[in-house]
Order: C-alpha cells, then structure tokens, then sequence
C-alpha cells in the first residue's frame, strides 16, 4: 500500500484527490493508497474523517506544523510515498494595486510552504519518497511566479 500525504483538503481540488487517491488502486490492490489529507482547519476535512481518509491540521508555513505533521505520518505510516503540495491561497488583482501583505501571504503559502514542507519531508523522515512530485511542484510554482510577476509590471 502506498502512503500519500495531501495538503490543502479543504475543499476543491484538495479534497477531491483525497478522495481519488482512497478509492484508486494501486499495483492490483483494490485499497492501494493509505491517504494523509490535511488543512489549516479540521473541521474543513471532518468528512473526510468520516470516509476512512486519516486527516491532521498542518499549516505549511508554520515549521512546527510541518514537524508534527511529518512526525505523525512517520509514525503512522513509517514512510511517505506521495506528496502533494495543494495548499494554496489565489489572489487576483495586478501586481500594482495588491497590498503588500497579500503578496508576502501568497507567496508564504504557495512557493515556500510548498518548498519548506517538501524539502522536510525529503531531509527529515528518511521515508521512501518519490523525488518528481514535490520537485516539479516547487519548480513549477516558482516558475510560475517569475513568469507571473514580469508580466503584471510590463502593463
């Protein structure tokens, strides 16, 4: 069975791979994926708690969170096999006419909690996990913002 560790499960996109991932399988095994799924708020994923889904409050740009977080899952699980960064927060406005703490918040949460829980799990939990996930998430969000952010102050 592989172990998969979700953020960001609140809603949308997060609690649907949660779900996705709970009833996929994997390698012929009808259950393949013992899922992780987490959010700032537990109460936005108690359904998920309902449907068999182990759930735990992480916050990403909070090093302790991420700790307890990577703590819990090693001793659950005593490894990680999948990580997805889906903790996100969406911001839209140009560039110019954001406050600065909106800025430095979406940039908190989507580049470098992305890159601190990552890079984390990779150093800390000496768990089996697949380096192409968190590496192409990190690479692409901070591709993502250095295309983003010329193109707002070319306008």
């Amino acid at each position: 069975m592989q172990v998969v560790l979700i953020t960001g499960c609140g809603s949308g996109l997060g609690k649907a791979l949660a779900r996705s991932f709970k009833q996929a399988a994997f390698a012929g095994e009808p259950s393949g994926f013992r899922v992780f799924a987490s959010d700032l708020n537990l109460d936005s994923i108690k359904d998920l708690r309902i449907e068999g889904i182990e759930v735990l409050t992480l916050d990403v740009t909070n090093a302790e969170s991420v700790q307890r977080g990577v703590s819990h899952i090693e001793q659950e699980a005593g490894r990680l096999d999948v990580l997805i960064c889906n903790a996100g927060i969406v911001t839209i406005a140009p560039l110019i006419e954001e406050e600065l703490s909106e800025i430095q918040a979406v940039w908190n949460v989507n580049t470098c909690g992305t890159a601190s829980i990552a890079s984390l799990f990779l150093q800390t939990c000496k768990l089996c996990l697949s380096l192409a996930l968190p590496y192409c998430s990190c690479i692409s969000v901070c591709m993502l913002h250095s295309h983003v952010i010329p193109v707002h102050l070319r306008q």
